[in-house]
């Protein structure tokens, strides 16, 4: 399984989704879909992406991964959100930047 993303097609920019975690709470359950736009309320709506159980709980994804994605969506909430994977076979988003600070979106 591949990295999964989320991008601002206005701002050029991405930040990580959360690896599998995204996968298994937003793309498996059709929040989301790779390659396609994102409605930033359902991903923000999604309780069980954005808190975790115990036994999923770490550092890396609740304290850096998911309140940089909250920042990021919040604030792309008006622009052309995606979500995507690092194999991008068209290479899309070979020149947009990523947003890996937790401080900044």
């Amino acid at each position: 399984m591949n990295c999964r993303y989320f991008g601002c097609g206005r701002c050029k920019t991405y930040t990580d989704a959360g690896y599998r975690w995204a996968y298994w709470q937003l793309e498996d359950g059709g929040v989301v879909a790779l390659g396609n736009p994102v409605s930033v309320d359902a991903v923000l709506a999604v309780e069980a992406y954005w808190n975790p159980p115990p036994e999923e709980r770490s550092p890396w994804l609740c304290e850096e991964i998911l309140p940089r994605v909250r920042r990021y969506l919040t604030s792309h909430r008006e622009h052309d959100v995606v979500y995507f994977e690092e194999d991008d076979p068209g290479g899309l988003f070979k020149d947009w930047v990523e947003i890996s600070d937790s401080k900044t979106a």
